[in-house]
């Protein structure tokens, strides 16, 4: 999920008091990636002298990530449409 949807998903799916908290470790998490990624997938290529196995390792995390989002959202901590509806015509 590599779009801006996993910020909506935070807002939507994360109780109003520890949205702030996800949101950091999401970012956290964003930005180590992005720090330790190019390190793994050089460190892959010069060891197998080939792009496959980075490849593979990021096919591997891929997968694990899509297979926790099937596993760990809910449908009952979606908010219904009658409460996303009231809250957007609330005045802020």
């Amino acid at each position: 999920m590599a779009t801006a949807n996993y910020w909506a998903l935070t807002q939507t799916l994360v109780p109003a008091t520890a949205i702030g908290c996800v949101s950091g470790v999401q970012n956290f998490a964003a930005s180590l990636a992005g720090m330790v990624v190019p390190i793994v997938a050089g460190w892959l290529k010069q060891q197998t002298g080939s792009y496959g196995a980075p490849m593979r390792a990021i096919w591997f995390v891929l997968a694990l990530g899509a297979l926790a989002y099937l596993l760990l959202t809910r449908e009952k901590y979606a908010p219904l449409a009658s409460e996303t509806d009231s809250e957007s015509s609330r005045p802020r």
